[in-house]
This record gives C-alpha cells, sequence and structure tokens, in this order.
C-alpha cells in the first residue's frame, strides 16, 4: 500500500466514527449519555458455548439495530476527539501530534513500571523496539488512547491500589475506557472478580 502519513487524512473505521460524533454533538450529552447507558443496560449477552461466537455477535448486532443504538455503542471520547481537533482532509496534523504524544507517553509509562519492576536494561531496551506503538500512532483508533488508559490502569493498579493517587488513576482509567468500548466492562469484571477474592481467600 501507500505510506502513511500524518499529513493525510488516514486510520481505522474513520468515517464510522466521524458519524459517531456527528450524532453524539445532534444528540446532546446529556440524551446521548443516557442512549449510551441504555446499551449498556440492555444488552444481552448470548450464551457463546451454546450458538458459537459468529451466532452470539450476530445477535448482539441485531439487539443493536433493534434498540436504535447502533451508532451509541461506541463512546464519545474518540469522536469527540476528532471533532475537538477537527479533524479532516487539509486539518490532520493536530491530532496526529497529539496521537505521537499519547504513543510516547504510553511507552514511559510502561518503560517506568518494568524499571521499577526489576527488568534488566537489555529487556528494556528490546520492548522500546516494538513496533505496536508505533503503528497505533500512525494509525488513528480508539486502539492507542485504549492502550494508554489500559497501561494507567495495569501500573496503578498493579501496586498499592488503595493508595489515593493510584485509586484515582486506575479507577478514571476504567471510565475511560469505558467511554472509549464496550470492551471496558471486561476490566471493571477483573477488578470486581479480583477484589471479592482478595475479601474471601
Amino acid at each position: 500500500g501507500l505510506p502513511m502519513s500524518p499529513l493525510v487524512r488516514s486510520g481505522t473505521d474513520l468515517h464510522y466514527y466521524s458519524i459517531v460524533g456527528v450524532r453524539w454533538a445532534k444528540t446532546g450529552i446529556l440524551a446521548a449519555g443516557d442512549l449510551y447507558l441504555q446499551f449498556y443496560q440492555n444488552l444481552r449477552i448470548p450464551d457463546i458455548s451454546a450458538v458459537g461466537v459468529h451466532a452470539a455477535m450476530s445477535e448482539i448486532r441485531m439487539q443493536v439495530a433493534v434498540l436504535g443504538l447502533d451508532y451509541y455503542s461506541l463512546g464519545p471520547a474518540f469522536p469527540a476527539l476528532l471533532i475537538l481537533w477537527d479533524y479532516g482532509p487539509g486539518n490532520t496534523l493536530p491530532l496526529a501530534i497529539f496521537f505521537l504524544f499519547l504513543g510516547i507517553s504510553g511507552g514511559i509509562v510502561w518503560i517506568f513500571w518494568l524499571r521499577a519492576s526489576g527488568m534488566p536494561t537489555i529487556w528494556i531496551l528490546l520492548f522500546c523496539l516494538l513496533p505496536g506503538p508505533l503503528y497505533f500512532t500512525i494509525s488513528l483508533g480508539t486502539d492507542l488512547p485504549f492502550l494508554f488508559a489500559m497501561g494507567l490502569f495495569f501500573c496503578a493498579y498493579s501496586g498499592d491500589r488503595w493508595k489515593p493517587a493510584n485509586f484515582i488513576v486506575w479507577f478514571s482509567a476504567i471510565c475511560l475506557m469505558a467511554m472509549m468500548r464496550p470492551t471496558a466492562l471486561s476490566i471493571l469484571a477483573f477488578v470486581v472478580v479480583d477484589l471479592c477474592l482478595q475479601r474471601n481467600p
């Protein structure tokens, strides 16, 4: 394919996210928030072991369509970024720079955590050569913001999680992930199970 450039509008499902952003903007923050909550409250997960993954995903899509929430199944965080930075042809550089900043910040978070965990320097250097963060920087989508929030969650939660600063970080990270993807529910489920296991060893 053609080389990707921060001066060219490119990314993962940008057209869909742009439509979502317009829908959120027209609906209004409070009303859109209610619709987003409706998505979580009314969604029923089929028994995957009984019907299979493909049939389960098809049933979920049908539920979303019937509820009229097909454009509210995604959180407002990334569409809001597109609107905030007015991302589009002729104005791609500001958001591209912001994503570069996110990628660098996320890498620094993991480097500090690995260093504090006693990881040898050679392995930290090899970690810095991983191509994933670079790819997420040049392909705009929810991947990089979600990766950044996940890194913050992991580093804060794996430490003294009830220290006020750490608690604010990992709880805020979960909220941020929930505003990007419904898959953040799996992180919340992990926290609930983990805390229950700690209370009942």
